[in-house]
């Protein structure tokens, strides 16, 4: 039994050799077959129509591996690693190719490919450089080279090949369009470096070599308008109108620059020019208006209110629609208080705004400045049976109501208390006309006073003259009671400038056998609803010098200026006091200390009603004082 085992596994080993015999000799039969030719032919089929990368790779490098000096699948291993994005392995392989043939042009177009890819720029120029050596007749490669030299970039080496190809391609197209292609690189470069001056040279030498290249062109005349060399800037439009394909675009340019050196009168002069090639075109049309509306704001800047209108003006003689202008024609001329030309370029505009509401309320703001408040009512109700629904125009005819009434009646009482006992309260009665002209507001008041057991009357005249800009305060008035001055004469001189006021005067009483002449000055000031007052007496009296001071304040209900609430606080005498200005030798070198509160309010439009009270501490001889009460109410009525 034992010998039969030892033959069974004896012929069982025998089997496992033999089986493994039979395979390796298969394998070199196999081998024997299948040539590198055959896996070169394989691998290009995979390579070319296939598109099976890997497999072609595996079985490139099979082939290599029965003949590893096989140029063919070496170079084809090459290719492969650089359509696989395998650069470095690529560069690798086609090294090798090009150590045993040098000129192998596929390998040197392959290897310039793979170095490209793999941002290693000189290298790829130095094997382009390879390859002219031995192909100076490939067009192609000189561009692809100058190409590649302008990424790195290195421009200057790049214009070096350049003319050496252009020598040997003359007139080339492509190289031609290479070479601007490069000079524009060059330019970009320099101006994201900021560097101006080598941007400009760049141009200018596409220009020098491409006359009519229009873009070189305009990057010079708008990189020298960057930089205000107005100057070299026409210079490039000028050379270049014959060669411009859109001339007009170029001379709007033109007169763009000329307007931008301020020198307004010959850019108009250029667009007259313009007008004549392209009559009636909106571009030189636009341009024109731009060009007076600027030299109309530059003379804003200065303040040369007379260049401004005639900007304007020249503007409407062109564009008689044009409501900007007029606008501020109109604006302009009211800020100057010229207001009958104001009024020529509404009337005359009325035809052609769009928005005659505003106009007409111009043109009543106008005539209420001007004095015309019944023309501007008058105009003011037109436009709001007109215009119904704008409340605007509603609130100023409202206003114009009241203010076209140049007549007015007035009635004032005052009572007057003191805190002493033995002392009868004052009465005084007050009653006037007034009637306003264009010119000046005029009227008459009398008063009547009963006083310490006596009483009289007083007549007075009173003027409000207007001069220009400014206007006075004017008021007579004559007694022949002892209860007021036997007579007085005021006189006030006031100067409006925007928001201020300021006010210069004189004041004279006479009263018994006494004169007292004074001084008076005034600053007023308006802050929104509200206005201030600050006003100083002085009146020589002997050897002293008497002072007064009054600080008045108002805050305005609406627009009109009847309707406000008051507060007043005062020092001193005051010739100005109606109810305390007769008793002058007691009071002007006396201390008194006075408050008074006022509301007054517009009823039924033509009706104004006003309460006031006043407090006053009056030192009436030395170390003797009192304490006087006055309320008074004050009626007005216009018609």
């Amino acid at each position: 039994m034992a010998i039969n085992k030892n033959n069974h596994l004896l012929s069982s080993t025998k089997f496992v050799w033999l089986t493994g015999f039979f395979c390796l000799i298969g394998n070199l039969i196999y081998a024997q077959k299948v040539s590198s030719d055959d896996l070169l032919k394989q691998a290009l089929v995979e390579t070319n129509i296939n598109k099976n990368y890997p497999l072609a790779l595996k079985l490139a490098n099979q082939g290599l591996e029965i003949s590893p000096n096989y140029i063919d699948i070496r170079l084809l291993l090459g290719r492969l690693y650089l359509l696989s994005e395998k650069y470095t392995a690529a560069t690798v392989e086609l090294k090798k190719v090009l150590d045993k043939q040098p000129r192998n042009a596929d390998a040197l177009v392959y290897i310039i490919n793979a170095s490209y890819q793999n941002k290693d720029l000189e290298q790829a120029v130095d094997y382009c450089t390879q390859y002219l050596s031995y192909y100076p007749a490939d067009k192609k490669m000189f561009i692809k080279k100058i190409a590649i030299i302008g990424e790195i970039p290195d421009f200057k080496r790049a214009l070096t090949a350049l003319e050496k190809a252009l020598m040997q391609f003359p007139n080339d197209a492509e190289l031609t369009y290479l070479h601007k292609e490069i000079l524009f690189n060059k330019a970009n470069e320099a101006i994201k470096r900021k560097d101006t001056l080598s941007a400009l040279e760049s141009y200018d030498l596409v220009l020098k070599s491409y006359k009519n290249d229009t873009l070189a062109r305009n990057k010079l005349i708008n990189l020298n308008m960057e930089i205000k060399n107005y100057a070299m800037a026409l210079n490039y439009i000028e050379s270049g109108l014959m060669y411009y394909p859109d001339q007009k675009k170029m001379l709007l340019k033109k007169v763009s620059i000329i307007a931008e050196t301020q020198d307004i009168t010959k850019a108009l002069t250029a667009l007259e020019r313009a007008f004549k090639q392209f009559p009636g075109d909106s571009d030189l049309t636009y341009l024109h208006k731009e060009i007076l509306f600027d030299k109309a704001s530059a003379a804003i800047k200065t303040k040369d209110t007379l260049s401004t209108l005639e900007s304007y003006d020249l503007v409407l003689k062109s564009y008689k629609n044009d409501t900007l202008a007029r606008n501020q024609l109109i604006n302009l001329n009211m800020e100057i208080k010229n207001y009958a030309m104001a009024l020529k370029y509404i009337d005359s505009g009325l035809n052609y705004y769009p928005n005659q509401e505003n106009l007409l309320l111009k043109k009543i703001a106008i005539l209420k400045a001007n004095g015309d408040t019944k023309q501007a009512y008058q105009l003011s109700t037109s436009a709001t049976n007109n215009y119904p629904e704008n409340k605007h125009i509603r609130s100023v005819n409202s206003e114009l109501f009241a203010l076209s009434r140049q007549n007015q009646i007035g009635l004032n009482y005052a009572i007057t208390a003191f805190d002493q006992d033995n002392k009868k309260p004052w009465n005084i009665y007050s009653a006037s006309y007034f009637r306003t002209e264009k010119f000046a507001t005029l009227g008459a008041r009398v008063n009547y006073a009963d006083r310490n057991n006596s009483n009289g009357y007083q007549f007075e005249i009173e003027a409000y003259p207007i001069h220009g800009l400014s206007y006075s305060f004017i008021n007579l008035s004559y007694s022949n009671a002892i209860v007021f001055p036997k007579f007085r004469f005021s006189y006030s001189y006031f100067i409006p400038y925007k928001s201020w006021e300021t006010e210069v005067g004189v004041r004279y009483l006479k009263n018994n056998n006494d004169n007292f002449l004074g001084m008076t000055a005034a600053l007023g000031k308006y802050i929104g609803p509200f206005w201030f007052n600050l006003k100083t007496f002085l009146t020589p009296n002997g050897d002293k010098l008497a002072n007064s001071y009054t600080l008045t304040g108002r805050y305005y209900l609406n627009s009109s200026t009847d309707d406000y609430f008051t507060a007043i606080a005062g020092y001193g005498f005051s010739p100005d006091d109606r109810g305390r200005n007769f008793e002058i030798n007691n009071r002007l070198n006396m201390e008194a200390l006075r408050f008074t509160l006022g509301y007054q309010r517009t009823f039924w439009r033509t009706n104004i009603v006003g309460i006031f009270g006043t407090f006053n501490n009056q030192k009436y001889e030395t170390n003797i004082k009192r304490n006087e009460y006055e309320a008074a109410i004050a009626f007005r009525h216009k018609f």
